[in-house]
């Protein structure tokens, strides 16, 4: 699930001037949990069709038989093993994406609860950050800020708006995050900082905070990770167009 998303970066915020309207567990709409069908995996096998050459025999889904399987996908042994591949991963992609939207609901169901102003100049601060990562972004895509907007069908007035937007919610989650491990009393001992902060080498990664002196800033965004967990885990979920 997404929620390593809160970071070790600090919001130069006095905490006092925000309270939470309610520190229950939430409540969210969830879309229902689709399953793979059989259709979607033809979907996905029509690729081989649509690609075949102008004189291979493949020319419909029936023709990717056991045979074709074992001269094409020899990691397979059928075209039944294929099927299950297929059905495995778009299972896992259907899950992945189901986390995402749990997570988004969540957070926003946390950020709706924050009350206080949090200071323009704060935000258009923070906004040069998710500027910068936004162009990183599109850099490792290959493609320029130009592209991207034009991909995304934005002007340059909508992004200039959206990197507002996304910098604003951003610092009131973490807010509503810092005030619910606040209500909740929620700590994190050294040990268990790895098990928030995701890292290649915990003990490397606990080494380089102690030296850079920023294990506080750590156990802030661990304590942050871990009460998003929580919040996501206890969540009360309606799922949508459920009338009963």
């Amino acid at each position: 699930m997404t929620t390593d998303q809160p970071t070790i970066s600090e919001n130069p915020i006095d905490l006092a001037r925000f309270s939470l309207s309610a520190c229950d567990r939430v409540r969210i709409e969830m879309p229902p949990l689709s399953d793979v069908t059989e259709d979607d995996i033809d979907a996905q096998l029509f690729a081989y069709v649509a690609n075949a050459p102008k004189d291979s025999p493949i020319k419909t889904l029936g023709d990717l038989d056991d045979a074709w399987v074992k001269a094409n996908l020899p990691m397979y042994e059928s075209i039944g093993e294929v099927r299950n591949a297929i059905r495995a991963s778009l299972t896992k992609e259907t899950t992945v994406a189901f986390d995402e939207i749990r997570y988004a609901k969540c957070a926003e169901a946390l950020i709706e609860r924050l009350e206080g102003d949090i200071p323009v100049a704060v935000i258009e601060a923070h906004a040069e950050t998710v500027r910068a990562r936004t162009e990183e972004a599109a850099r490792a895509q290959g493609v320029s800020l130009a592209r991207y907007l034009e991909d995304a069908h934005m002007t340059s007035e909508q992004y200039e708006a959206s990197l507002l937007d996304e910098a604003r919610r951003e610092i009131a989650l973490n807010i509503a995050l810092d005030k619910m491990v606040e209500v909740t009393a929620t700590t994190v001992p050294n040990a268990e900082l790895t098990e928030y902060l995701a890292c290649e080498d915990p003990a490397r990664f606990l080494e380089e905070l102690r030296e850079s002196g920023k294990v506080e800033q750590a156990r802030k965004a661990a304590a942050r990770v871990k009460v998003m967990r929580r919040v996501i885990e206890t969540a009360e979920v309606e799922t949508e167009g459920d009338e009963s």
